[in-house]
């Protein structure tokens, strides 16, 4: 049988299937046929198999659901009663489902079909349009983004600013799976990234007036990548400040113990306060949380320039600045 035959196929069968078995057993095949058309170099035949694999399981929460309903799946050990008893019929262990398993596929059944088809969709176009090289690192792309928990979009931007402070949630594109060792390296898994089309399209130009400055946080990897944002935005680079975190963090080249803070401005906008003149490198040891920045930064920008200030992405609501982000947001609850 091809690999046309096996995804057509497998595609009828999750569309009517009812049992969690068949979806389980689909999933699984799914999953050995992807690793072997990946050592096979058949490109077309590992995403087929990627995307059964990412519709079993979302088949799989959307049974998980229906028969909680009916007692036919409970989530821990069964229970000591008779197991004529339709509510001790089975467990997810029992069922071979472990807990992260059950977890992702009732994340993505959460998820309406059609913003599920929109994301697959979308996924196989990315990979369609890339090399061969990263054609795993699209795959896991896709995953990624099917796994992310949603946030509540941020309130509309509004009121035009002489100061603009921004930590963007840069997206990487970082191969590899995020797991819950991954403590502190891959954005990805702390909060939703944004590309840089994404970055790029953001209102900020409108909300900026004649003379402003922007401060603009980016990691080593993004330096090229940020300057369209920097464009987007209506701002010219002027020049940037080193933050050395003193701490180690991995890197894929070296040890990463700094980030750069670049320094742009629209029109003229020289700081209010040039002296003392602020040094271009900043010794502050990083806290323990993910991207978290030194709160000495935001104190040295209101020492150089009077506002109106906007902090873009901003994780907390702060005395004198504008504030516009999710994190932000969900803090001020």
């Amino acid at each position: 049988m091809n690999g046309l035959v096996k995804y057509d196929e497998a595609c009828r069968t999750l569309a009517t299937a009812t049992s969690v078995d068949v979806v389980r057993e689909i999933r699984n095949e799914a999953e050995v046929l992807r690793a072997y058309a990946r050592q096979a170099k058949n490109r077309t035949l590992e995403i087929n198999a990627a995307e059964i694999r990412l519709r079993a399981e979302r088949r799989l929460g959307e049974l998980i659901a229906a028969q909680r309903e009916t007692y036919g799946l409970n989530k821990g050990r069964a229970s000591r009663g008779s197991r004529t008893d339709p509510r001790n019929s089975a467990t997810l262990a029992e069922a071979g489902i472990d807990k992260h398993l059950a977890d992702r596929a009732r994340r993505y059944a959460a998820i309406p079909l059609d913003e599920f088809d929109d994301i697959v969709l979308e996924w196989r176009a990315a990979i369609a349009r890339e090399t061969d090289r990263v054609t795993v690192h699209l795959l896991r792309q896709g995953e990624r983004r099917l796994n992310r928990t949603p946030s509540t979009p941020a309130a509309p931007l509004a009121g035009h600013y002489r100061v603009v402070y921004a930590d963007p949630p840069w997206e990487y594109n970082n191969a590899g799976v995020i797991t819950d060792g991954d403590a502190y390296g891959r954005a990805a898994k702390h909060y939703d990234t944004l590309s840089i089309a994404e970055l790029c399209a953001l209102p900020i130009e409108d909300r900026v007036c004649a003379d402003a400055v922007l401060f603009l946080w980016v990691t080593s990897p993004l330096l090229e990548e940020c300057f369209p944002v920097i464009n987007a935005w209506g701002f010219s680079y002027k020049t940037s400040i080193v933050w050395d975190k003193v701490a180690h963090n991995y890197g894929h080249y070296v040890s990463v113990r700094h980030e750069l803070l670049l320094i742009a401005t629209r029109g003229s906008c020289l700081p209010d306060r040039p002296t003392p003149m602020p040094d271009s490198v900043l010794s502050i040891p990083r806290s323990k949380v993910h991207s978290e920045k030194p709160v000495e930064v935001r104190a040295l920008i209101e020492r150089l320039y009077d506002g109106p200030r906007l902090e873009l992405f901003a994780r907390q609501q702060v005395d004198g600045w504008s504030t516009w982000g999710d994190q932000a947001e969900r803090a001020a609850v």
